[in-house]
């Protein structure tokens, strides 16, 4: 399995011809345009923090698997490219009911598109890839478990360690994703603190993120072979919230810090865009940034 880091959280999984795309998103905004279009959702402000090396035109993939539709995970304009330009795709997407239909209405003009709504549990293979979705503490949110005769990734965007924002505890849900072992764990770590206001009342989510800690607690459940870091590499303007965030490599120095003391066996990958990552198949081990034995 070849794996390449886009920006963010978005990942291009190759194998056998076959493309799959985490997340894809390659077009930030600008000062000229700064509004971000979500399918589903608010429009967001957001910048790539670096921004992405990657060319939109160089991709044509198979499927496409979204982990939820914030804007810089299901950007309108970056799928509706990669639709006009794929021969056939297998749009993937946590199941947020009636909103399915938004989705559908987006792509119906390219009925090589195959809208698949997941539920917990669902599987899907395309090519060598079986794909799983799972999903955790965050509603309308999926995690990702794609395998191979290669290898396996996991990609776990926004979580949070307990459906209770106000807890710090980790959640029951997190059970089952204990001991599955992936060859590769991405999965967000930023820590952010969250204010909102509704009804007139002011108040602060801490727990609006799992941290780089609760991140390496949740790795020595999951028991991956490597680890990296996603979902904290961009700045966002929300019209209804404000995040605190910090800096990237404060979340990287913290998490291997915690990884180096509660799984000092899981390797810790930083990742910048263009990195590429190998599993299993040893032709890859000399021409990647990284390389990870797999399951064989």
């Amino acid at each position: 399995m070849y794996i390449r880091f886009i920006a963010h959280a978005g990942f291009a999984l190759e194998e056998d011809g076959h493309q799959v795309l985490i997340d894809p998103w390659f077009t930030d905004s600008t000062v000229k345009t700064p509004i971000m279009q979500a399918v589903v959702g608010h429009n967001t402000i957001d910048f790539q923090v670096p921004k992405t090396t990657e060319s939109i035109g160089a991709y044509h993939p198979d499927t496409i698997l979204l982990s939820h539709f914030h804007a810089h995970h299901a950007v309108h304009d970056d799928l509706v490219t990669l639709a006009t330009q794929s021969k056939r795709i297998a749009l993937c997407f946590p199941d947020v009911g009636q909103d399915n239909t938004r989705v559908e209405q987006t792509f119906a003009l390219w009925p090589h598109v195959e809208t698949i709504p997941f539920q917990h549990n669902d599987v899907k293979t395309d090519g060598p890839f079986s794909v799983r979705g799972l999903l955790h503490t965050v509603p309308k949110h999926i995690a990702w478990y794609v395998e191979s005769k290669t290898g396996s990734i996991l990609h776990i965007a926004d979580p949070h360690i307990n459906r209770d924002s106000m807890s710090r505890q980790i959640g029951e849900e997190w059970k089952q994703f204990e001991g599955l072992q992936p060859d590769l764990l991405c999965i967000n770590a930023g820590g952010n603190g969250l204010r909102r206001e509704k009804d007139g009342r002011r108040y602060i989510v801490e727990s609006g993120a799992v941290s780089p800690i609760e991140a390496a607690r949740l790795a020595e459940l999951i028991r991956p072979k490597a680890l990296c870091l996603i979902g904290c590499y961009n700045w966002s303007v929300w019209r209804n919230r404000s995040e605190y965030i910090r800096p990237a490599p404060l979340v990287e120095e913290e998490l291997y810090w915690a990884l180096s003391w509660l799984v000092p066996e899981v390797k810790f990958f930083t990742l910048k865009p263009g990195n590429t990552i190998g599993i299993g198949d040893m032709s890859l081990a000399g021409s990647t940034d990284y390389f990870i034995t797999g399951q064989s």
